[in-house]
């Protein structure tokens, strides 16, 4: 009788005891799984020859890889952050088509940003090779090089 009393109390507190190991596993997983990845595809210049003046045209095709939804509010050249907010660059700057508040991209989902860099733009011509580098507001940051045509 005893035995038998004891190889349940013992089989009931196993029991208790694994459910709640798997309620906290599942819980550490939900934390570690929720990461945020953005795969930059491809990212391309072409140069747009005006009727006064010629611009870089650079599109960058990304695509939130990642289970998290990923918000991009900042982008850099050669790390100066890009502040215009034009689809023609001022004379002698950069712009980029990203919005004031910043783009938001889902889980499985693509988007094109652009930026735009007068061809008067420092020091930069033809066969330069610069760094463009997207922000997240997570503090993460995706960078490529690509080389103006």
């Amino acid at each position: 009788m005893e035995a038998t009393v004891s190889t349940i109390v013992l089989l009931a507190v196993t029991i208790t005891v694994a459910v709640g190991v798997a309620y906290w596993m599942g819980g550490i997983n939900a934390i570690y799984t929720q990461y945020e990845q953005l795969e930059i595809s491809t990212i391309t210049c072409n140069i747009v020859r005006g009727v006064t003046r010629n611009y870089w045209e650079i599109e960058i095709k990304c695509k939130n890889a990642g289970p998290r939804t990923i918000t991009i509010d900042a982008l850099f050249l050669n790390n100066a952050p890009i502040n215009s907010r034009e689809i023609i660059p001022p004379i002698g700057g950069i712009s980029s088509n990203l919005p004031i508040n910043g783009k938001t991209i889902s889980s499985g989902e693509t988007t094109v940003i652009s930026i735009f860099i007068d061809s008067t733009f420092g020091n930069l011509s033809s066969g330069t090779t610069i760094l463009v580098k997207l922000h997240s507001s997570t503090g993460m940051e995706y960078t490529k090089q690509i080389n103006l045509v």
